[in-house]
């Protein structure tokens, strides 16, 4: 079915044949890449001579300026300058023994050995026949083997033993299988195991002229031989098989290896390229493939299948295979920014770009569709039930059907160019939605019928379109996700009116990660998967959403595509590539089992042209019937094959590489003791998988501060400001690219010291210490309470005796006064009723005066009671009036300044601050013998100050005793009362201040 033109059949059919014949070979085309590190990168040198991996999983480098250790993210440099034990830093050779030690072998210094972190070199004088070794291997029983120009040697634990060889001064070998050694030289072929010297019986020689020859024993005990010439030999049973030119092996080819990896290709390194013998035949890699120099020095492969080559200039390569490839415009297609990509009933793939690209069977076909009125990106693709494609763009939908295409821009409802098409479905009624920038179309018949925002949709802008299992309708906007029950669209006479009723939407009010819509899955178990465009990935199950995003371990929070593969993968594309995600994972994270998910990317090293790919066009990737993943890209159709990618199963080793405390770096054979005046703690660790090594996950705990674990994401140290004082556990395991973790990881202890304050000895002292001070200062409270109670005692002692005093003064001037005269108005009363010796007015004259001094003698007892004058004249002119009558009374000349506090104080105050005032001035009449005296009471906002004066005889406290007489402990018991403080202060011959402060 093509759609060129008649002149143009010839070209398409010529075209079709051609990638009939080369599809196999577009689709494998770059099944290899390298990956390169030279002294950019961190090596501090090009040359590579040896590359090995030891059984902690780092992988080691020999260079000729310096011993390099890779985690596979950055590297670690030992030289003269930076490790004792190390005389040189140019090194060739490296073999790990059965005992954990790596042997190095240097150019013209000798060996070195690296055992328990330290380095040793051993030289002539250690019994190296010379210090330039030729070739390193390890014995069948474990021994070193160290191979010069004049002869073999052994170690044996402290020094080595020379084993009895003829060797000429050329030589070449290779470790034998099992242990041991091959060496080749012009004496023949022989192989050396335990110390035992086995002659092979053939006559191959190393002849001076190939130098360079290299050796190699595989698995199956052929072993191969290399020459100068160019030419490869193997060797197995006595006989003896040639490979040159005539085989494919570039001709005067030196030949610096041969290596068998794993999956039994051979692999050989020349000063012309890298060369794979696979199946007879040679396959060249050389800088043009990638390889970063084409001198190729040295192979290895790692416990993970990953090929090592180090080389002369080129520094340091690794060999991974491409998960994907790429069909570009190169390839045939009509334009390399694919969107929609979509199969077809008879299998065929349909690709959207600048028109359609169909291939199938190995053919391609373009139909650039320009001639049937469609111009631009082809946005939409779907399939009629009569195989009829239904096609969109912007501004234009139309069919293409046996290889013709009709737009229908005259029957569509929205009008040419004002809509753009994203996503076009046809339901099991025969009805076929569309998916616009505009609204959501529905041609059922021949009827259209459109649905907005008004309608009840989310948005207007509709980028997917999908039916479920049910027949309901799933429709992804760039506002929301809305489902359409089933029952409204099996009925052609449904109302529009009656969509919104039938519709449900679902918002981020509803848990929806993001409201952008990209995609949509519904797995076998009815769960339904939705992508968004920057929201990550969301499940949907039982009414509820979980969200997958960065933050809990997606590769990115663009998922445009959802596909599933066979090995239990879901698949999904972004502006960042392609990555895959375990759907074990994914559910475990929703049943709350696991607390992230682990992604596998794959950008431009596994093949990408582009790492951006492109969605919001549907479909934006299928599932092919053969397995084949398909996605479009800003660079054509990436295709993958995830039965080819595998699974990295190998959890990594974990590794702590360091631990620094306040940047000063710790021992790490030494115990971690944290001291008080030290606050960061640093951990180093790394974890050692070489496949995507920057893709690995670690998380960590302390155990002893927190037992939940923290996830470090890519970080590979952890950071602690400050640890109580403890002691503690560090724990950590890291997840390789495949999300496989090392269940057990790598631990540390630690001891966090406490400041001496928080010591036992400490807190025991300080109880003690607290101890003594609650006993003293119990001691000095109880003194001072019984201080207080015997002053109280003494107070109360006082009181009652002067209460006795003036009940007896009270008694005395009632009987000595009112009784005397109330007994003389008795007697003359009593004469007044005998009518004896005076007349009446006399009698009655005498009982007046009599009974007006006995009133007056009342009233004098009851102001020493009660100074009635405050009720009826105040406090202010009361104590005016005191001390007027006291004034004039006697012989001292008292001055007073008095401001009114009439309003100051409750009645029992004023009579308080009264007593307080009169108590003082007795005293000084009594006292002092002082001639002048000053009387001060100033009110302030605050608070009202009294200071009564004299300057009379004084007293010296110390005259007293400590004790006071019921007058002094009044005055300070009323300023008590009164909420004031009191100060009595006197100086023998100097007079008497009291002081008061009542506070208001």
């Amino acid at each position: 079915m093509e759609s060129a033109p008649p002149s143009k059949n010839k070209l398409f059919r010529f075209v079709s044949v051609i990638f009939l014949c080369l599809a196999p070979t577009i689709l494998a085309r770059g099944q290899y890449y390298f990956d390169k590190w030279d002294t950019d990168s961190g090596l501090p040198q090009n040359t590579v001579g040896a590359v090995t991996q030891t059984r902690d999983g780092y992988l080691w480098l020999a260079t000729l300026d310096g011993l390099v250790r890779f985690d596979g993210v950055k590297f670690k440099i030992f030289t003269v300058g930076n490790s004792a034990g190390l005389n040189n830093n140019r090194f060739r050779l490296l073999r790990e023994a059965p005992d954990g030690a790596l042997w190095i072998g240097s150019e013209e210094f000798g060996v070195a050995r690296y055992l328990n972190g330290k380095f040793r070199t051993y030289t002539t004088a250690d019994g190296l026949p010379t210090d330039s070794p030729l070739a390193l291997a390890i014995d069948a029983d474990g021994a070193p083997l160290v191979l010069t120009a004049n002869g073999l040697v052994r170690f044996d634990g402290e020094s080595f033993r020379r084993v009895p060889l003829d060797t000429a001064p050329t030589v070449r070998s290779c470790e034998a299988r099992g242990g041991g050694m091959w060496i080749l030289d012009v004496n023949g072929l022989r192989k050396i195991s335990d110390g035992a010297v086995t002659e092979t019986g053939t006559d191959f020689k190393l002849k001076p002229e190939d130098f360079a020859a290299a050796c190699y024993e595989a698995p199956d005990g052929t072993l191969w031989l290399g020459r100068l010439s160019g030419r490869l030999f193997s060797f197995k049973n006595g006989q003896l098989t040639s490979y040159g030119p005539e085989s494919g092996l570039p001709a005067g080819a030196v030949i610096n290896f041969i290596n068998q990896d794993r999956a039994g290709n051979l692999w050989i390194g020349t000063d012309d390229g890298l060369l794979k013998l696979a199946g007879g035949r040679f396959e060249r890699y050389s800088p043009a493939s990638g390889l970063s120099d084409k001198f190729v020095l040295s192979f290895y492969e790692d416990r993970e299948n990953t090929l090592w080559f180090g080389t002369t200039l080129g520094g340091l390569n690794r060999l991974s295979r491409r998960a994907i490839s790429v069909l570009t415009t190169a390839d045939g297609l009509t334009g390399n920014s694919v969107y929609p990509i979509y199969e077809a009933r008879d299998g065929a793939i349909w690709l959207g770009a600048n028109g359609v690209t169909r291939i199938a069977g190995g053919r391609i076909t373009k139909f650039p569709l320009k001639e049937g009125g469609m111009f631009g990106d082809v946005t939409a693709i779907a399939e009629d039930g009569d195989g009829t494609l239904w096609l969109g763009a912007a501004g234009a939908v139309g069919t293409l059907s046996d290889g013709k295409f009709t737009n229908l821009k005259k029957s569509f409802i929205l009008p040419e160019g004002s809509y753009t098409v994203w996503a076009i479905c046809r339901d099991r009624t025969g009805a076929v939605w569309f998916g616009t920038s505009h609204g959501l179309v529905r041609k059922k018949g021949d009827v259209y019928e459109i649905f907005k925002t008004a309608d009840g949709l989310p948005g207007d802008d509709v980028k997917v379109v999908h039916e479920d299992r049910n027949g309901a309708l799933w429709f992804g906007t760039y506002g929301g996700l809305a489902v359409l029950n089933p029952e409204f669209n099996r009925s052609a006479d449904q109302p529009k009116s009656l969509f919104k009723t039938e519709l449900k939407t679902f918002t981020a009010a509803d848990g929806l990660s993001s409201s952008r819509i990209r995609s949509i899955y519904e797995d076998e178990a009815g769960v339904f998967w939705i992508g968004t465009y920057d929201g990550g990935l969301n499940r949907f199950a039982d009414g509820r959403f979980t969200v997958y995003s960065t933050k809990n371990g997606l590769f990115s929070d663009g998922v445009f595509q959802i596909l599933p593969d066979d090995e239990g993968y879901f698949w999904m594309s972004s502006n960042q590539g392609i990555y895959r995600v375990a759907r074990a994972e994914l559910e475990d994270l929703a049943a709350g089992r696991i607390q992230a998910v682990s992604s596998e990317a794959f950008g431009k090293r596994d093949g990408l042209l582009n790492t951006e790919c492109n969605g919001g066009r549907q479909p934006a990737g299928v599932r092919a019937r053969d397995g084949r993943l398909w996605f479009p890209t800003q660079e054509g159709a990436a295709v993958v094959d995830p039965r080819t990618v595998g699974r990295n199963p190998l959890p990594p080793p974990v590794i702590l590489e360091g631990v620094t405390i306040d940047r000063k770096n710790i021992d790490l054979t030494e115990p971690i003791e944290i001291r008080p005046d030290q606050i960061n703690l640093e951990i180093a660790y790394t974890g050692l998988s070489f496949v995507k090594p920057e893709q690995m996950r670690f998380r960590y705990r302390l155990e002893g501060l927190n037992d939940d674990w923290t996830e470090a994401g890519t970080r590979r140290t952890a950071y602690f400001s400050y640890l109580p004082p403890g002691e503690y556990t560090f724990r950590v395991t890291a997840a390789n690219n495949s999300g496989v973790w090392n269940t057990e990881g790598a631990s540390l202890r630690l001891k966090v010291y406490p400041p001496f304050w928080k010591t036992w000895w400490f807190a025991a002292l300080a109880a003690m210490t607290a101890g003594l001070l609650i006993y003293l200062i119990l001691r000095r409270r109880f003194a001072k309470i019984e201080r207080e109670r015997a002053a109280q005692v003494e107070f109360t002692q006082n009181l009652i005796a002067a209460q006795e005093r003036e009940r007896k003064r009270i008694a005395g001037e009632i009987h000595d006064g009112l009784g005397q005269n109330l007994l003389v108005i008795k007697n003359w009363a009593l004469l007044a009723l005998q009518k004896k010796q005076l007349p009446d007015a006399v009698l009655l004259e005498e009982i007046s005066e009599t009974a007006s001094q006995t009133i007056e003698e009342a009233r004098r007892i009851a102001y020493n009671l009660r100074p009635y004058q405050i009720d009826e004249i105040g406090l202010t002119r009361a104590v005016e009036g005191m001390i007027r009558r006291l004034k004039a009374s006697g012989e001292i000349d008292i001055e007073m300044q008095i401001d009114n506090i009439d309003d100051c104080f409750p009645p029992d105050g004023e009579i308080n601050l009264f007593r307080i005032v009169q108590e003082c001035l007795n005293n000084i009449v009594r006292h002092s013998g002082a001639r002048e005296a000053w009387v001060t009471i100033r009110r302030e906002p605050q608070k009202v100050l009294v200071k009564i004066e004299d300057r009379g005889k004084g007293f010296a406290p110390e005259s007293i005793g400590g004790k006071r007489g019921l007058g002094l402990t009044g005055i300070e018991e009323r300023a008590r009362m009164l909420g004031g403080r009191s100060l009595i202060q006197s100086v023998a011959g100097k007079g008497t201040i009291v002081q008061i402060q009542i506070d208001l």
